[in-house]
């Protein structure tokens, strides 16, 4: 198994703004992981992955998690996401002041 960075940047987040960061067709296990050092007391993410369950489908959300405040353990990781026909990793900043994430999606296979 070769793990690979398959896309990394940061994200600019603007509140109430849904970002995507990386959109995906190919079939392999995927990890996103953010970075939410720079997050503030006041300050709430959602991260969603949405996935296609057949070809041609729409994507749906299959993973949502909320992160509020300032973390104890600022790196984020999603749980391997394996998928077949496709899907998005999307960030949204709910409320706060604006911050930049830095991102990267891990293939593991």
């Amino acid at each position: 198994m070769a793990i690979t960075i398959e896309a990394s940047g940061s994200q600019a987040c603007t509140v109430t703004t849904t970002h995507t960061l990386a959109t995906w067709s190919s079939t392999k296990t995927r990890v996103c992981v953010l970075d939410l050092g720079t997050s503030v007391s006041g300050d709430v993410f959602r991260i969603d992955i949405l996935v296609k369950v057949l070809t041609g489908g729409t994507s749906a959300i299959a993973y949502s998690a909320t992160y509020s405040n300032v973390l104890g353990e600022p790196i984020v990781l999603s749980p391997p996401i394996p998928v077949f026909w496709g899907g998005v990793f999307k960030i949204t900043q709910t409320t706060g002041t604006s911050r930049t994430i830095p991102w990267e999606v891990i293939a593991l296979d």
